[in-house]
C-alpha cells in the first residue's frame, strides 16, 4: 500500500507524553507516512478528573479524521495507550464494505508494546495492580510518577544515562479513575493486532504479557507477537527502529 494513503497515530502510556514516538514518528514521516502522538487527557493535572472514556474518546477522534480525510489508520498504543486503544476502536470503521462513506479510510491494524491485552470487563488495575499497586482510596485522584533515576531505569533503562534523565524528566501525574475503569470495547475482536512484547520490560513483566496474549488470541480476528529481546518498557525511545519495522510490516498487510 501507498505510503501517503497510511497514518499512524500513537499513545503513550500513563504518565507518558505523546513525545516519547518521536523518533519513530520522524522515521515513518521520512518515507511518506503520515505519524502523529496523542497527548491523552489524563496525564497531567488539571481540574477536570478524566476517565477512560475521554482517553479513547480523545484517540477516535484523531483517528476519525485521518479517516475521514481517506486514510487507512494504524494505532500503535504503549503500556495504557495500548489498553485506551481498545476501547477506541468502539465504532470506528474497519472494513472496506463498512467504511461511512464513500473515499475513507479504515481502521487497517492496531499495534500494542508492552500493554496489557486485556477482555471485555477488565481494568488496569486488574491486571497489572501486582506489579504496579493503584491506590483506590486515596483522595488525591492523581498519582505523581516514579521520580528520576528510578522511573528512568524502569521505563527506558536501556538509554544511556544522559538520554535517560532527559526523557524522565517530562513525566507528569496520571489520574487514578481511568485505570480503574473496565475496558468495554475490545478492538482486538474486530481488528487485526500485533504486540509487541520487550524481553527485559521491567514494569510489565513477559511472562505476564505472554499470559494475556495466549488468552486474547483466542478471541482476536487475528493476532500475531513481536518480541524484542532486548527491549525495555517504552522501546521507541531506545529500539526506535525495531517499532519502525513493525509499523512498516502492519502498514503492508
Amino acid at each position: 500500500m501507498a505510503a501517503s494513503k497510511v497514518a499512524f497515530l500513537f499513545v503513550p502510556g500513563s504518565w507518558c507524553p505523546g513525545y516519547y514516538f518521536h523518533k519513530v514518528s520522524s522515521k515513518l514521516e521520512a518515507q511518506g507516512y503520515t505519524a502523529i502522538s496523542v497527548n491523552l487527557p489524563s496525564v497531567g493535572r488539571k481540574d477536570l478528573i478524566p476517565g477512560l472514556e475521554d482517553d479513547a474518546a480523545h484517540v477516535r477522534s484523531e483517528a476519525t479524521a485521518f479517516l475521514d480525510a481517506g486514510k487507512d489508520v494504524v494505532i500503535v498504543g504503549n503500556s495504557y495507550g495500548g489498553f485506551v486503544t481498545l476501547e477506541a476502536c468502539k465504532g470506528l470503521p474497519r472494513k472496506l464494505d463498512d467504511a461511512s462513506k464513500e473515499g475513507s479510510g479504515i481502521l487497517k491494524h492496531i499495534v500494542t508494546i508492552n500493554s496489557p491485552l486485556a477482555q471485555k470487563g477488565q481494568s488496569m488495575q486488574d491486571l497489572v495492580g501486582d506489579q504496579a499497586p493503584i491506590p483506590k482510596d486515596s483522595t488525591d485522584p492523581w498519582i505523581e510518577p516514579v521520580p528520576g533515576e528510578l522511573g528512568y531505569r524502569v521505563l527506558f533503562g536501556s538509554l544511556n544515562e544522559e538520554e535517560g534523565m532527559k526523557y524522565a524528566g517530562m513525566v507528569q501525574a496520571q489520574c487514578i479513575k481511568p485505570l480503574l475503569e473496565p475496558l468495554t470495547f475490545v478492538g482486538y475482536e474486530e481488528v487485526g493486532c500485533t504486540a509487541v512484547i520487550s524481553g527485559k520490560d521491567l514494569a510489565f513483566k513477559k511472562e505476564k504479557q505472554f499470559e494475556l496474549f495466549e488468552k486474547a488470541a483466542q478471541r482476536a480476528k487475528a493476532m500475531r507477537k513481536v518480541v524484542l529481546e532486548e527491549g525495555d518498557h517504552v522501546p521507541m525511545l531506545g529500539f526506535p527502529d525495531d517499532i519502525v519495522r513493525v509499523c512498516l510490516e502492519v502498514a503492508a498487510l
